[in-house]
Parts: structure tokens; sequence; C-alpha cells
């Protein structure tokens, strides 16, 4: 697969130019906006973020485009909405959850569940937030539980 082809489908802020990982420019309008996002979810949290990475893996983006497709087709009277959803993992799992698309059986996780909102207590020492785009069938879902890895990919890794 050309992975060039694909980019005409990718959200509008991924970049040619850049790698598969490009560290957002504090300020830059990209960056405000994603802190923005996590500032809304994470409630009463009190530590910076640290900083912030887009991740432009086009191939699992190609395969949530092709699932995404395949829903539509199996289901084409059921709407499919794409949204952005966060899950919180600790940053010793980022290297198989970027190679593995955070696949829950490889990553250390009982259970892949994406969510609109994260308690700040919830969080522990060592734990990085990654935000995702998710296919779903309710874009105000507060949880969503994919039922394969086809389903998201992973757009950012916020540090703190």
């Amino acid at each position: 697969m050309n992975k060039w082809v694909i980019f005409q489908w990718a959200p509008v802020y991924w970049s040619k130019l850049d790698g598969d990982e490009t560290t957002l420019t504090y300020g830059s309008e990209e960056y405000q906006q994603i802190a923005f996002e996590v500032r809304r979810v994470i409630c009463n949290y009190s530590k910076p973020i640290g900083r912030i990475v887009r991740i432009q893996n086009v191939f699992d983006l190609a395969q949530c485009l092709v699932r995404g497709q395949l829903l539509t087709t199996a289901s084409p009277m059921v709407p499919l909405f794409r949204v952005r959803r966060f899950i919180k993992i600790h940053k010793d799992h980022l290297p198989a959850a970027l190679q593995w698309n955070l696949d829950h059986r490889r990553c250390n996780n009982s259970e892949t569940v994406f969510k609109e909102l994260i308690p700040s207590n919830d969080f522990s020492p060592g734990e990085i937030l990654l935000v995702v785009q998710v296919l779903t069938q309710n874009p105000h879902a507060a949880e969503i539980r994919p039922n394969t890895t086809l389903e998201y990919f992973i757009d950012y890794v916020v540090y703190f």
C-alpha cells in the first residue's frame, strides 16, 4: 500500500513533511487545541502538560477507514461517527501501544475503553494520556468499547 494515497483521507492537521511522530510546538494552534481538550477531559488536574506528540500512523488510519466502510456497508441505515476520546496508560506500555494500535492483549490492559471524561484522581505517577479517534454509532457516549483495534487509531500522546 502506498502510504501517500491514504493522506487524502487523513486528518487535515497531518503533514506529509512530518514523520510518524511529531512533537507539537508549545503555543501552536494545534497544541493549544489539544491542550484545551485535555484540560476539559481531566477535571481538576493540576499537573501541567509536558508535551504533546502527534502520531501519524497511516496504516492504523487506513485500517480504521476500511473498517468504517465495512460497518457502513453492512448497516447503511445506521449512522457511523468518528469521534475523539481518551485513555490513560502507563508510559512503559507506550511502545507496545504504538506498535499494536493499543491492542489490550499486548498492552497489559484487561480491555480497551475510551472515555469522554477522566477523573483526575484516577491518574497514577508515570501515566500518560492517549488521544484517539474511534468509530461509534453514538457520538455522545461517555465510554466507547470498540469491538476491534480496527475501529480506532491513536492521534496524540500527552505527557505530564
